[in-house]
């Protein structure tokens, strides 16, 4: 396994899972680091509550680790597409409590968010590094070959699995997760590159 900080969402379900009941451990702060801030920002344009959206990091982070230490999560490799609907159900929760159920976007709720509120909330400085952020990806994924693009896509962005993007793409479900793969690689040493 690489480094704590540099691991797949694949070591880390393997990690955790190896970690057994402890939750004060690297595993689970590699976790919390890798979607710390991801989870808050979409729960923040939604509830429109600082408080409220750190509940909901909260509640959800938690959630995934129960989930990955009870082995519940069936493919790894869309841990961050399984975090994504905890979060998304987690402020429909919130919403439907305080009696604002909105209809959430299905495609690209992550990575295309709309930052009108959390720029509000955060400093300068911080909104400036989140939009070189958002800028370096997209300039990275836009770098990526057009079949690496589309399983992107397909798997962050509607969220499917490494079968429903094989049946789309027609293409076999292992070729599907090699792209994947390889596509991820090839952002990671692109942003590497980037400084980010």
């Amino acid at each position: 396994m690489g480094e704590i900080n540099e691991m797949t969402d694949v070591e880390l379900v393997e990690r955790i899972q190896q970690e057994g009941d402890e939750w004060n451990t690297e595993g689970v702060t590699a976790l919390y680091r890798k979607y710390f801030r991801s989870v808050y920002c979409f729960a923040l344009q939604r509830v429109k509550s600082p408080e409220a959206a750190q509940d909901i990091r909260q509640d959800t982070l938690t959630a995934v680790i129960r989930a990955i230490k009870a082995k519940k999560i069936k493919d790894p490799q869309s841990l961050s597409a399984y975090v994504r609907g905890v979060c998304r159900n987690k402020v429909m929760a919130f919403l439907g409590q305080e009696g604002k159920v909105e209809r959430l976007n299905e495609v690209g709720d992550m990575a295309e968010e709309r930052t009108d509120a959390l720029e509000q909330l955060i400093s300068d400085e911080e909104a400036t590094m989140l939009n070189k952020a958002k800028r370096a990806i997209r300039q990275c994924i836009k770098e990526l070959n057009q079949p690496r693009q589309n399983v992107l896509i397909l798997s962050f962005y509607d969220s499917l699995s490494a079968t429903e993007i094989a049946r789309r793409m027609n293409i076999t479900a292992g070729n599907a997760r090699k792209r994947k793969h390889d596509a991820l690689q090839a952002l990671r040493k692109c942003l590497k590159r980037k400084k980010l």
